[in-house]
């Protein structure tokens, strides 16, 4: 059986109460933003299950279901937007379970990017 996994414009949605697996992306840069989520296999980082990928637009906030209560864990966070003639980009990667990058992916529901300077800059909260 394949799952699945959908993106919501709205975190109200009823689905979400039955999920663990689930990020809200807040755009606050004037360009769309292409996310990619690289879901872990398990607890432990370095085997991918899957992977999801979705746009956020400009100024927009979009929640994303990525997984199920089997496999609720990220290993990796990639997005990138075409910025003034470039294409900026933030990858959080992690390496070992318990780090600073596996904390941030995994024990935050929301992910905020801003552009700074000539950066896109990724920061993890819960809201």
């Amino acid at each position: 059986m394949k799952a699945l996994w959908v993106c919501f414009a709205s975190s109200s949605h009823p689905l979400f109460l039955l999920v663990m697996g689930y990020k809200k992306v807040i755009n606050k840069t004037n360009a769309a933003l292409n996310v990619l989520l690289t879901v872990r296999k398990g607890d432990n980082p370095g085997t991918q299950v899957g992977t999801m990928a979705f746009l956020v637009a400009a100024g927009a906030t979009q929640t994303c279901t990525y997984s199920g209560n089997e496999n609720p864990y990220l290993d990796a966070t990639f997005v990138s937007a075409p910025i003034d003639g470039g294409l900026l980009s933030t990858q959080q990667t992690v390496i070992t379970r318990g780090g600073l990058v596996d904390n941030a992916l995994n024990q935050n529901n929301t992910l905020t990017v801003t552009k700074t300077g000539e950066d896109l800059v990724a920061a993890f909260s819960n809201s």
